[in-house]
């Protein structure tokens, strides 16, 4: 028999007054509205509650402030669909930086890879649209295992004149977007929120 796996997310939290205090009101008005946004949730499986609907009447070690909450996912592959584009979309804008990025920000030798024979998406896109011009001088690069002043120029100038670097940006914003759109099969919350956030840094990072 195939054993399924869920994701429990536990949550406990200390309100700054008991649930029935005017200072809480307007967190406890939402309670039922995104409770629901939850439960029509991709994924969703479960959660703890009460007859009320939620989990507040629910007290840990009789203390009346602090409360917890519980629910279930089939998000194991939401999981693993996230982390694999949101490495994909990192891999790709690291490659990136080895043809774009200041040598003094990244932190290591800007062409590093050509030199070392690793032919990136860049590279790959330079071949396809750029010709034998492209082709004679990135071969003979990866051959010699070392690139002039002169050849790093030109590599640089027909990536700009094919738009190679543009391209290879784009598929990296294609899977942090992709990495992005799986965490819809979690619940709202700062913890998604700062996955969703990480896509959006390693698109911007420039070292």
């Amino acid at each position: 028999m195939t054993e399924k796996f869920h994701l429990a997310q536990l949550n406990i939290g200390r309100l700054v007054a008991p649930v029935d205090s005017p200072l809480v009101a307007d967190f406890m008005a939402l309670l039922d509205p995104v409770n629901a946004l939850a439960d029509a949730a991709p994924g969703f499986v479960w959660r703890l509650q009460t007859e009320e609907g939620n989990a507040t009447s629910l007290h840990i070690y009789g203390d009346d402030t602090l409360n917890v909450n519980m629910s279930v996912w089939e998000s194991k592959q939401a999981l693993w669909d996230y982390g694999f584009n949101l490495g994909v979309a990192f891999q790709l804008v690291d490659d990136l930086l080895d043809y774009t990025a200041d040598e003094n920000a990244l932190g290591k030798p800007v062409g590093g890879d050509l030199r070392e024979g690793k032919v990136t998406l860049p590279i790959i896109f330079l071949l396809r649209r750029g010709g034998e011009a492209a082709d004679s001088l990135i071969r003979g690069v990866v051959r010699d295992r070392a690139v002039s002043t002169e050849q790093w120029r030109e590599i640089l100038r027909l990536m700009r004149e094919h738009r190679t670097t543009e391209l290879a940006y784009d598929r990296a914003v294609e899977y942090a977007s992709r990495a992005k759109d799986s965490l819809s099969a979690f619940p709202p919350g700062r913890e998604r929120e700062a996955l969703a956030a990480l896509t959006d840094y390693v698109l911007a990072r420039d070292r």
